[in-house]
């Protein structure tokens, strides 16, 4: 496996859903152990948002 996440670090991530998912109406939005920040979401018709993040589900 690779290395734990760190404390004070930024990490970047491409996520990509199967199906419409659930939108929060925000550019970041905090949470449990830190903050979600999204530059840009394209949605399934090719639309790009920079304002909106993807709800997701991360287990």
């Amino acid at each position: 496996m690779g290395q734990p996440l760190q404390a004070n670090e930024k990490y970047n991530y491409t996520i990509k859903t199967g199906s419409y998912p659930q939108i929060i109406h925000a550019k970041s939005k905090d949470v449990t152990g830190g903050v979600i920040n999204c530059t840009e979401f394209t949605d399934a018709n090719g639309k790009k948002y920079n304002n909106w993040i993807p709800a997701i589900r991360l287990e």
